[in-house]
Order: structure tokens, then sequence, then C-alpha cells
């Protein structure tokens, strides 16, 4: 009896081999490099589940994931299911593979240390670091990684940020030389998450480049970050944000308008709406944007607007009005911008107004030619004169003389010589009643003084050049 039940449990055994599953985490290594991946192996034995539905999400805590292929086999009887990953430590240290379950079947845990990273016979730092870690929705959240290095062509590469929820941008990345002569190259995402709630942050890898070829992948750290939901007043279009508006009229048919953020989404900005309302008298054309993005996420969208008017006059364009919501303070900000008035002429009337300055500036060139022509003729006369009074022959022609010299000067004609002395004083603030009692003498009194001529025309000279 006891041989019989021998033979019978020692043919069962393949059956009952057969039917006890077993899962199993293997890896190629205990210790890694960052930036390098643990080859692991995830082995499902005699379970009906299928692999492709064991869940392995957790792994992404610690490290980056890459799933390398899955694979089916019967192996002594054995239905053998194997997915083969690659996983990258997000941070040197120790850690630990955790156990992964599929179904009522759980793998063992592996523990792992991750030594600093060295490529081609420099040592690599990776540095990640979040803007935030709480924010509202729609607010801005940027992931800055770094890699220092000694190697002078070395660069990163992001790899595109796909997690549901979640608008991404990536800024082009920088490299400065740090005091020691070291190498520091910075790339960063920029996010906006849609969706309120705690959210797990999971970067993809930071691709370090050397020699033509990515040499390591680096993984930032994964963040469970509060996104807050903003006030159920907020439209679902409101920017996020800081936001500029500049308004430049170019000219009277041409209206300019720039929208520009650091920190609001960009397919937000480019939302935005301008407030054009046709009236009887003026008339928008068709709005024509241009979206730029430069390195330092310095968003633009330029809007150039045409202008058209029913008739000539002096008009108000549309203010600018935009409301968006401050993450810091929480409340709604108020943008206002006018704009310069835009004065509009018609063909007709430009014509006219051509004409009448066409008239004004000749006129004001003949005034000028005219003031000028007789400026310089007064000038000669004057000059004329005055070599006159060194050759008069009496003192009757010295009289004549100083005469054409009060009409030069526009003082009047035919004045007597206290008229003329009068005049010269109040003009040159010089009295001339000595030159003038002895020329009256010289000329009139009856006995005249008998000065020789030419010593009373060089006085009567000097008196008026000096």
């Amino acid at each position: 009896m006891v041989k019989i039940l021998t033979i019978v449990i020692l043919f069962l055994m393949p059956l009952l081999s057969y039917a006890d599953g077993m899962l199993r985490l293997i890896t190629d290594k205990t210790q890694v490099e960052l930036g390098t991946p643990v080859q692991a192996t995830i082995i499902a034995s005699n379970i009906n589940t299928s692999i492709s539905l064991i869940d392995i999400s957790h792994l992404k805590n610690n490290f980056g994931l890459e799933i390398v292929e899955s694979s089916n086999k019967l192996d002594d009887n054995n239905a053998i299911q194997e997915l083969r990953i690659n996983l990258y430590p997000r941070q040197p240290g120790s850690t630990q593979i955790e156990s992964v379950q599929l179904g009522k079947y759980k793998s063992m845990p592996i523990d792992l240390v991750v030594n600093p990273a060295h490529v081609i016979g420099s040592n690599v730092t990776f540095e990640s670091s979040y803007s935030a870690v709480s924010a509202w929705q729609r607010q801005q959240i940027r992931i800055t990684s770094s890699v220092i290095t000694t190697s002078k062509f070395a660069r990163i590469e992001l790899s595109d940020f796909n997690q549901e929820g979640i608008d991404t941008y990536k800024l082009k990345p920088t490299k400065k030389i740090l005091s020691d002569g070291r190498y520091k190259i910075t790339a960063t995402w920029v996010l906006y998450p849609l969706f309120d709630g705690n959210q797990l942050f999971t970067p993809p890898s930071v691709n370090y480049w050397l020699s033509g070829k990515i040499q390591r992948k680096f993984f930032p750290p994964v963040k469970r970050l509060n996104i807050k939901k903003l006030p159920s007043y907020i439209p679902p279009l409101m920017p996020v944000g800081t936001l500029n508006v500049s308004s430049q009229l170019i000219s009277s048919q041409h209206w300019h308008i720039a929208l520009s953020s650091t920190d609001i989404s960009p397919s937000t900005l480019s939302t935005l709406a301008i407030p054009l309302n046709n009236n009887t008298n003026i008339k928008f054309g068709n709005v024509e944007s241009t979206t730029k993005l430069n390195d330092n996420f310095n968003n633009t969208v330029s809007i150039e607007i045409p202008l058209s008017y029913s008739r000539s006059g002096l008009y108000d364009l549309p203010e600018l009005v935009y409301k968006t919501f401050n993450p810091h303070t929480g409340k709604i900000v108020t943008l206002r911008r006018k704009t310069d008035n835009a004065i509009f002429i018609n063909d007709w009337l430009k014509v006219i107004l051509s004409l009448l300055a066409a008239y004004l500036v000749y006129s004001v060139l003949s005034t000028s030619i005219s003031y000028a022509t007789n400026a310089i003729n007064r000038y000669k006369n004057k000059k004329q004169i005055l070599e006159s009074l060194l050759h008069a022959q009496n003192p009757n022609e010295l009289h004549s003389l100083l005469n054409k010299y009060a009409e030069i000067m526009r003082w009047g004609k035919n004045l007597s010589l206290n008229q003329w002395g009068e005049i010269w004083s109040r003009y040159e603030n010089t009295s001339a009643n000595d030159i003038i009692d002895e020329l009256s003498l010289a000329c009139y009194a009856k006995n005249r003084l008998h000065l020789e001529q030419n010593k009373l025309n060089k006085k009567v000279y000097d008196f008026i050049t000096t």
C-alpha cells in the first residue's frame, strides 16, 4: 500500500510543479553608477495572469523606468513569462528596488548601491530642483536640472515630459564656466498643471551627451505637489501670472499690440482676445498675430491690426483691458492700456494741406530772403555813408549824410540835428549833445566855428563808429 502511494505521488509531482505559481525579480547587478541602468527581469512562472497587466508604476518613485521587451516560453512544462526593464536610479546612495506583484504573487525586494557618475575620466554631478511644492492650476512650475562636468564638449538634452494633465515646454540648455574651471550645463522643463489635487510629478530623463552619443541618463526626483483649485469665479481662459501689454499706433492705419509674459502659459497667451468693435467711423481689418518664444521663455504675441476710417478726424482707439489671476496674492489684477488717438486725413484734404504748407514755406522763405537782402544792402549803404563822412566838403553835407544814416536805420527822414541827436540817444543809449552842438555851431551860427573840415569829419565819424 505504501509503495503504491509513493508511485502515485511521484507520478503527480510534475503536475504539482506546473500548478505552483511563482514571481521573481532578478537584476544583473546590485551596484551601479548614477545615470546607468540596472537591467532587471520580472519572471512569472505558472501564473495564468498575463505579465502585461503587472503594475510596476511604483518603481518610478526611485527609478527612471524603461520597458525593454516581454516574452513567453514553455520550459520543462512550466509556463514562463518574462518582462525585461531598465531601472535608472534617481539619486546616489543606498536604495531598494521594491517588490512587484502580479495577482496574488509577489517578488522579493532587492537592495542596491548607487555610486556617483564617472564618465570618460570625469566625475559628473547631477542636480535638480523644483521651483515650487504647491501651486495653483495653470500656475507655472519649473523643474531645473544641471550637470557639472569637466568635459568642455558635453551637452544635455531633455526628454519630452509626457504626463497627462500637464502642459509642458522645454527651455534651451545653457552652459557656463564655474570658478574651478568645470562646466555647468542647465536645462529646464516649464510645466502648467491643468487639474487640481495632489499630483505626482515624474520627470523623464535628462540625457548627457558626449563623444556623439548618450553617455548617461539622469532622472530628476519624483515629487508630489499640491495643486490648488482656482476659485470658481475665475474663467477657464483667464491667465495665471503676470501679463505685460504694450500698444502703439505705428501709423494712422496700423495698430500694433504686444502681449508678453515669462510665466503665463503660451497656449493661454495666444488665446487672449482683442476688444475690437467696429463703429460707423472706424473699422478694423483682418488681425494678424505671430507668437515668439525666446530662450528665456519670454513669450510674446505680436498683433497687427489694419485701420480704416469713413472720414477725416481724431479717433479714440478702444482701451485694452485684461484681467489676470495673481498666484502670489490670490487676487484678480486688472490691466488697462490706452493708445494714442488716431488722426486720419482724407487724400483730398492731404492735397489741400500740402499746398497750404508749401505756400507757408514759400512765404517764410521769401520773407527771410527779403529780410536778409535788406540787411545786406543796409550794411553796404551804412558802410558807404560812414566812408563818405570822412570826405564831406562842409558841415551841411555832414548833416545830409547823418540824415541818410537815419533813413538806413529807419529812424526817419529830413531830421534836424537836434532830432537826430535825440533819436540817437534813444536807440544807442549814449548822449549826442556835444557833437550835435558843435555841428550846429558850424552849420548855423552867425559867427561860425572855423574848424578844419577834416577834423570835424573825423570827429563825427569817430562818434558814430565808436
